[in-house]
């Protein structure tokens, strides 16, 4: 009998990632191999990506399929903020004849990847590790900037667990300081409406900085975000290394405010490519002062663990994961 042969995927605004599960006879593996990254640019079609994947991996059509897709799911099918194609289970189901395919927002997929991080996996920001779930009713959440801001929640008792799905991204920009104010204010000049993900995200990071240079009455001058990075950690541009501190600020007041809403108790997690691009830049201060800077609940702030997830693909392994859950019925 041929191998039973499961895709899984992590398709963002830019880039789609595919991989090859690792199933077990007993539906217990965890795991993936072959992992490809394709610039969805590149091809007109979720489907015709797939196509080429499987076709330099020397594959025949999956019995499986599991896809992480950055935005909301409605009906089988997500809709991209930041990407054209239209990823749908009813036409996976039809071109490849899977009989299981499971199309998850791409948050949801990294929230089922949380129990399965070990310690190399995560960089602890702050005095304390999130802890593995116990016997006792667990809350976590996970956020994370990357071409858009993503978040989610995983709640559960002892070994049942079920992930809120949010689009949290998408709620209005909250200022904390006067500076906070002037950029929203100038942000409302080229934006209709000022979502946080206008500023914690990728292009957010890109957003900022030009806010910055008006605001301190400096000439307009494009910068990417990579730009504004690497310039940022070999202090070659000062207004760079500011747009970096305040980003990190902005990231912990979402991510606090965050927490409080879902109740994350017992850990909130960073993930996303600009995330791990910070690195250890993370844990100077930034982003614990604005995480824990909530008035009368910092004490509260103040106990909750923040980890940044260091895992290179941790949307593939929580797509792994919720593709195990949904093999054995979970």
């Amino acid at each position: 009998m041929a191998e039973r042969l499961e895709l899984i995927g992590d398709v963002g605004g830019t880039n789609a990632r595919f991989a090859v599960a690792e199933a077990s006879g007993l539906g217990l593996g965890l795991g993936f191999h072959s992992v490809e990254t394709f610039p969805c640019e590149a091809f007109e079609t979720p489907e015709a990506a797939i196509e080429s994947f499987l076709k330099a991996k020397g594959l025949a059509d999956p019995d499986a399929i599991c896809l992480a897709a950055a935005g909301p799911v409605r009906q089988g099918a997500a809709e991209f903020t930041n990407n054209p194609w239209k990823l749908c289970e009813a036409n996976l189901r039809a071109r490849f004849g899977a009989p299981l395919v499971r199309v998850s927002n791409d948050f949801e997929a990294i929230a089922h990847a949380l129990p399965h991080l070990r310690a190399q996996d995560v960089q602890v920001l702050g005095a304390a590790a999130p802890s593995a779930p116990g016997e006792e009713p667990f809350c976590y959440a996970v956020v994370g900037p990357g071409t858009g801001l993503g978040a989610a929640a995983l709640l559960g008792h002892g070994n049942s667990a079920q992930v809120a799905v949010s689009e949290a991204g998408h709620m209005g920009f909250a200022p904390e300081s006067p500076l906070q104010d002037r950029i929203l204010g100038a942000l409302r000049q080229r934006f209709e409406r000022v979502s946080a993900e206008r500023l914690i995200s990728g292009p957010g990071l890109e957003n900022l900085y030009g806010a910055l240079r008006e605001v301190q009455g400096l000439a307009p001058e494009a910068r990417s975000a990579a730009s504004i990075v690497a310039h940022a950690q070999d202090s070659a541009d000062p207004l760079a290394v500011e747009t970096v501190a305040l980003f990190q600020r902005l990231l912990g007041q979402f991510a606090g405010d965050f927490a409080l809403a879902v109740g994350a108790r017992q850990g909130l997690f960073l993930a996303g490519g600009v995330a791990q691009k910070l690195g250890p830049a993370l844990s100077a201060g930034p982003f614990r002062d604005g995480f824990e800077d909530k008035g009368r609940h910092r004490s509260l702030l103040a106990s909750i663990p923040t980890a940044l997830i260091t895992h290179p693909q941790p949307g593939l392994l929580g797509a792994a994961a919720l593709l195990r859950d949904l093999r054995l019925g979970a």
